[in-house]
């Protein structure tokens, strides 16, 4: 089999940015009902199953960007910088915030599905051709110093 991604992400990446993967097949795109697959995990949980049809050069493009920036947020509110616990009290101890969803690391792993006659349920082969992708919000970076802006600014006027 030769099923190779041909175009990936390197290093981190924004939330936001395009994640582009270019898969290609040689060998299985005559099966009937052929379809590339994009298997996108966070943790152990596969969040969503994308599925393509081959375009003209037998390869697919997925873009996985929409899926896994609903999972990269700002977990800490930016106003109260973990100063304040959830129920209101200012505490001493928790002065440095940490987001625990502001990083997270993705499992793209790819492969395809075809049935051996129409109508038949498809059989699915996910190869071991995956990638991990490292993606931070920026949101939270840029709401802290929003803040910090918006603070200074009230106190200087």
């Amino acid at each position: 089999m030769a099923y190779t991604v041909n175009q990936s992400t390197t290093g981190l990446q924004g939330a936001w940015d395009d994640l582009i993967y270019v898969v290609n097949d040689t060998t299985n795109t005559a099966e009937p009902d052929y379809r590339y697959i994009c298997s996108i995990r966070v943790g152990g949980a596969e969040l969503m199953k994308l599925k393509q049809l081959p375009n003209n050069a037998n390869a697919a493009v997925f873009n996985t960007q929409r899926v896994c920036e609903g999972y990269v947020y700002q977990d800490d509110n930016p106003y109260q910088l973990g100063a304040i616990d959830l129920n209101g009290d200012v505490s001493t101890t928790k002065i440095f915030s940490t987001n625990t969803s502001a990083i997270q690391t993705f499992t793209m792993r790819f492969g395809y599905e075809f049935t051996t006659s129409p109508g038949t349920a498809p059989t699915v082969v996910l190869t071991d051709v995956l990638t991990q992708k490292l993606l931070w919000s920026m949101v939270s970076l840029l709401a802290k110093f929003n803040l910090h802006r918006t603070l200074v600014h009230l106190c200087m006027s």
